[in-house]
C-alpha cells in the first residue's frame, strides 16, 4: 500500500512540474484587448494559450502564455500581439535564430500592433534574406506572395 501511495505521489509530483521552456512571462506596454485564454500562434499553428494577464509594478502588463506544442523558443523570438479574426486577438510568435532557448527566467518584451505594417514586414523578410540568401529568384518570389497573401488576410480581419 505504501509503495502505491508513494508512487501515485512520485507521478503528481513529475505531472504537475511545468517545464520552464513552455512557461513564459512576456511584458507589454500595451495588450491592445489581450485576454485570458487567446491563442498563441507560430505560422499559422496555434500552439499554446494566454494564461494569465497581470498589472506589474512598472505599470506594464505582464502576458503568462503556456505553449503545448512547442518545447523551445530561440532567445531572439518576438511576440507581437494582433488581430485574430474580427473580434479576438492573438499573441504571434515569430521565432529568432539563437541557439539559446528562452527559459521562464528570462525577460521578454512584446510589441501590441493595431494594424500589420507592411513596410515593417517587407524590412524584416529582407533582413532575414540577407542574413540567409534564397536559392533562386523564384523563392524570393514565393516569400513576396505569402507576406502579400498573410498582409491581405489580417487587413480583411481588422476591417
Amino acid at each position: 500500500m505504501k509503495q502505491i501511495i508513494l508512487l501515485s505521489s512520485l507521478v503528481i509530483t513529475l505531472f504537475s512540474c511545468s517545464d520552464p521552456k513552455k512557461d513564459l512571462v512576456i511584458t507589454f506596454e500595451d495588450i491592445n484587448g489581450l485576454n485570458e485564454g487567446d491563442d498563441v500562434i507560430i505560422k499559422k499553428q496555434n500552439v499554446g494559450k494566454v494564461t494569465n494577464i497581470e498589472f506589474n509594478n512598472d505599470y506594464k502588463m505582464d502576458v503568462y502564455i503556456h505553449l503545448d506544442k512547442v518545447d523551445h523558443l530561440p532567445r531572439d523570438s518576438k511576440f507581437i500581439i494582433g488581430k485574430d479574426g474580427i473580434f479576438s486577438n492573438a499573441l504571434y510568435v515569430v521565432p529568432g535564430k539563437s541557439k539559446a532557448d528562452l527559459t521562464s527566467k528570462d525577460k521578454i518584451n512584446g510589441k501590441a500592433v493595431e494594424e500589420l505594417n507592411l513596410n515593417d514586414v517587407v524590412n524584416e523578410f529582407f533582413d532575414e534574406a540577407v542574413k540567409k540568401p534564397a536559392q533562386t529568384q523564384d523563392s524570393v518570389l514565393d516569400e513576396l506572395r505569402d507576406i502579400k497573401h498573410e498582409i491581405h488576410e489580417v487587413n480583411e480581419k481588422t476591417h
